[in-house]
C-alpha cells in the first residue's frame, strides 16, 4: 500500500512529456539525469517487482481471471494482462469528429471484438474521463440516420470552407467570459473540456477553452469586489443614534437623504482594499494605507481591470458565481462593472461542478435574480447597523462609562464578552 501510493503521489502527478521519459528510460535499461525523474523511475521499477512478484502467485492468477475488467492470456510461456487503453481510445475514436465553426461534427466509432471483458473494461475506463459518454448495441442503431447526419454535417463543414455560409448559421462561433468565484474551481472547470491556454491579465489568470458551443475564457473574481463604504462617526448613546436619523449623513456606508418628508437609504460601495502591511481593510483606491502608511496595499480594483481588458475581447459575460444571496450580489456588482464594455451579460448557475452540470448551466442562461441581490444588500446593511453600532455602544458601557476615560478604543472581543456576561446592561 506505501508502494501504491508514492507512485500515485509520484507518477500519476507527472505530465505525458515527463511520464514518457521515465517510460523510456526503463525499457532502455538508462539513468535519468534529473534526479527527480529518476527517483520516480525507481519507484516504478520496486512497484513492477512487486507487481511481478505478485502475478507467480497462483492464487492471485485465479482471481484476476475472474475479474470482470481484465483478461489473463499466457502466450509464448509468458503471462500476460490485458487492459484496455481508454485514453488512446477517447483520442482515436475523436478523430472521426470535427471542431468547426458551428460546434462539432457527427462522428461512428464502432467496436468489433470477441472479448467481453475488455469491452466492459474499456466502457467503465472511458466514463472516468468522459462522464457523458454512452455506448450503444450496434443492432440497434438507425445507420442510415446517423449516415445521413454524418454527411450533412460534412457538406456545411465543405460549404464554409467555400467561403458560404449556411442559413442555419445565425453566429459561426460565440465567445464568452465565465466569471467565477474561486480560483481552484475556475482551473477545475476549464480542464473539464481539456488542457487550458492560461494567460495573465492584471495578475489574474484566465483559461481558454473550447466547450464546442463557446471559445470559453474561465477567470475568479475571488470573493466580493465591493462592499459598504467604511465612513462612520461616533455614536456615544442611543439617543444620539436615533437622532442621527434625523439629519442628512451616512450611517456606516449607508447616506441617509430627506426627501419629500420622507427617510431614503442609500447604500454607497467602493472597492475592497487591504494593506499587507499592518492588515488593515477599507474601501476605496489608495496610494497609502490610511493606518500605518504602507504602500504595500492589496486592492480588488486589479481584478477589475483585468475583467474590463477580458470583457471588450468577448461577445457575452456570463456569471457563474455561486448560487446563493452572496454569489448573486458579486454576480450584481460585476454585471454592474462590465456593463459598458459589452453587449450582453447571463447568469448561468450550477449546483455541482461536474462536467454535465456545467453543460447543462451553459445551455440554459438565465437573469440575475434581483431579489437575491436584494436580500444579500438587506443582510449587509444589518450588518455593519446592528453590529458595528452595537459594538460601539457596548465598548461605551464597559470603558468610558466605567473607567471615565473618553479616549477608549473599541474592542470586538470585550464587546462581545460583555454580551456574553449574564445581567450585564447598558447605561
Amino acid at each position: 500500500l506505501r508502494l501504491l501510493n508514492e507512485f500515485k503521489r509520484r507518477y500519476l502527478q507527472l505530465d505525458i512529456a515527463r511520464r514518457n521519459q521515465v517510460a523510456q528510460a526503463i525499457m532502455e535499461g538508462k539513468d535519468l539525469e534529473n534526479m527527480y525523474l529518476q527517483k520516480v523511475k525507481e519507484v516504478c521499477m520496486e512497484v513492477l517487482r512487486a507487481a511481478a512478484e505478485l502475478i507467480r502467485d497462483k492464487e492471485i492468477v485465479r482471481e484476476l481471471k475472474k475479474s470482470a475488467f481484465v483478461e489473463v492470456e499466457e502466450i509464448e510461456g509468458k503471462l500476460y494482462v490485458l487492459i484496455p487503453d481508454a485514453k488512446t481510445y477517447i483520442q482515436g475514436s475523436g478523430r472521426t469528429s470535427r471542431l468547426y465553426a458551428g460546434g462539432i461534427t457527427k462522428g461512428l466509432s464502432v467496436i468489433v471484438t470477441r472479448r467481453k471483458k475488455l469491452l466492459n473494461a474499456l466502457m467503465t475506463r472511458t466514463r472516468w474521463f468522459v462522464e457523458r459518454m454512452e455506448w450503444y448495441d450496434f443492432k440497434e442503431l438507425d445507420l442510415k440516420s446517423i449516415l445521413r447526419e454524418i454527411d450533412r454535417d460534412r457538406e456545411i463543414v465543405k460549404a464554409l470552407q467555400r467561403g458560404e455560409i449556411p442559413k442555419e448559421f445565425k453566429e459561426l462561433t460565440k465567445s464568452a467570459l465565465m466569471i467565477v468565484e474561486s480560483p481552484t474551481k475556475a482551473r477545475t472547470i476549464a480542464r473539464f473540456f481539456g488542457k487550458p491556454a492560461r494567460r495573465i491579465r492584471n495578475g489574474t489568470p484566465i483559461y481558454e477553452v473550447t466547450t464546442g458551443d463557446y471559445m470559453l475564457s474561465i477567470v475568479a473574481s475571488k470573493g466580493h469586489i465591493l462592499d459598504l463604504v467604511l465612513a462612520d462617526f461616533d455614536i456615544s448613546s442611543l439617543e444620539e443614534l436615533r437622532r442621527f436619523f434625523d439629519v442628512d449623513r451616512y450611517l456606516y456606508g449607508v447616506r441617509i437623504v430627506k426627501w419629500n418628508g420622507k427617510r431614503i437609504f442609500i447604500p454607497e460601495f467602493d472597492v475592497i482594499s487591504m494593506c499587507v502591511d499592518c492588515g488593515e481593510k477599507f474601501t476605496g483606491v489608495y496610494d497609502k494605507c490610511p493606518r500605518c502608511g504602507s504602500e504595500n496595499i492589496v486592492s480588488r480594483y486589479d481584478v477589475i481591470r483585468a475583467l474590463r481588458d477580458a470583457a471588450e475581447e468577448v461577445d457575452e459575460i456570463l456569471i457563474a458565481t455561486d448560487p446563493d444571496i452572496e454569489g448573486e450580489k458579486i454576480g450584481f456588482d460585476i454585471a454592474l462593472l462590465l456593463a459598458p464594455y459589452t453587449k450582453e451579460i447571463k447568469r448561468v448557475e450550477y449546483h455541482a461542478v461536474t462536467i454535465s452540470e456545467i453543460r447543462r448551466a451553459l445551455s440554459n442562461p438565465e437573469k440575475i435574480n434581483i431579489r437575491r441581490v436584494e436580500a444579500q444588500l438587506v443582510r449587509r446593511i444589518l450588518d455593519r447597523w446592528v453590529g458595528f453600532a452595537y459594538s460601539h455602544t457596548l465598548w461605551m458601557a464597559e470603558c468610558c462609562w466605567k473607567t471615565g476615560n473618553v479616549f477608549c478604543w473599541e474592542s470586538t472581543n470585550t464587546s462581545s464578552g460583555m454580551d456574553n456576561r449574564e445581567g450585564k446592561g447598558i447605561p
